[in-house]
């Protein structure tokens, strides 16, 4: 419970400035291959997940979730993982963008945003 708390008060203190709020999730693309473990602190769409590595959100890696619900929303997104850790691996990705399978404490995310309790918690995010 400290480390979402503390991840949750680290990314409300990043995201409330000024440039790390207009450019979030700065980081490099992971490789094919990699994995990635962090907490999520920043979601840009209802696919697209930004994990810490670091405080910087030049060190946040944007990944696009290769499950994610094609109609899910950011507030689901959001609702299911953010401040949340995750694993993450990268199963294919170019230049500008990842593509990775990520999971909560085993269960993958796309799974997690398909069930009813996400589309109920979803709701206190709109």
């Amino acid at each position: 419970m400290k480390r979402v708390l503390a991840s949750v008060t680290l990314a409300a203190a990043l995201l409330g400035g000024g440039s790390a709020a207009a450019t979030p999730c700065r980081g490099d693309v992971p490789p094919v291959g990699s994995t990635v473990r962090g907490p999520v602190l920043h979601v840009l769409d209802g696919q697209t997940l930004c994990v810490a590595l670091s405080p910087s959100p030049t060190d946040w890696a944007p990944l696009r979730l290769a499950d994610a619900p094609p109609a899910g929303t950011r507030s689901l997104l959001m609702a299911v993982t953010f401040a949340q850790d995750v694993d993450c691996t990268v199963v294919e990705g170019e230049a500008a963008e990842a593509v990775a399978v990520c999971a909560i404490r085993g269960r993958r995310i796309g799974e997690l945003a398909r069930s009813p309790q996400a589309a109920r918690r979803a709701k206190a995010w709109r």
